[in-house]
C-alpha cells in the first residue's frame, strides 16, 4: 500500500472512531466512508456535534448556579409561530421562575 493510502485510510477510520464517540456507539454502528462524499458528511456531522456541545457549554457556563432549566432540542425542521426556521435547534427555557431576571 502506498503512503498516500495508507495515509487516507487512517484519515477515515480516524473520522468514523471521533464520530461513533461523539454520537456515543459502538465503532461498528458507523459504517467505514469509502467514498469522498461520505467523508465530507461524517465531518460536517462532527462540526455539528462539536458547535452543539460548545454551545451548551457557553449556555451553561453564563450562570453556573441557574433557578431555571434549559432545554436543548434538536430537530429536523423548527417551527416558530407556524413558521420553519432555519435553525435546527431549539431551546425551551422556562419562564417566571426565581432568578430569571438576575
Amino acid at each position: 500500500m502506498s503512503t498516500y493510502q495508507a495515509r487516507s485510510a487512517q484519515l477515515r477510520q480516524t473520522v468514523r472512531q471521533l464520530l461513533a464517540e461523539l454520537k456515543g456507539v459502538s465503532l461498528q454502528l458507523v459504517p467505514y466512508p469509502r467514498s469522498n462524499a461520505k467523508l465530507v458528511e461524517y465531518r460536517k456531522e462532527i462540526q455539528v456535534i462539536r458547535d452543539f456541545e460548545a454551545e451548551t457549554t457557553r449556555l451553561r457556563n453564563i450562570d453556573p448556579n441557574p433557578y431555571y432549566e434549559i432545554v436543548f432540542n434538536c430537530k429536523d425542521h423548527v417551527k416558530i409561530g407556524g413558521e420553519i426556521t432555519d435553525s435546527n435547534f431549539a431551546v425551551d427555557i422556562a419562564i417566571g421562575t426565581p432568578g430569571e431576571f438576575v
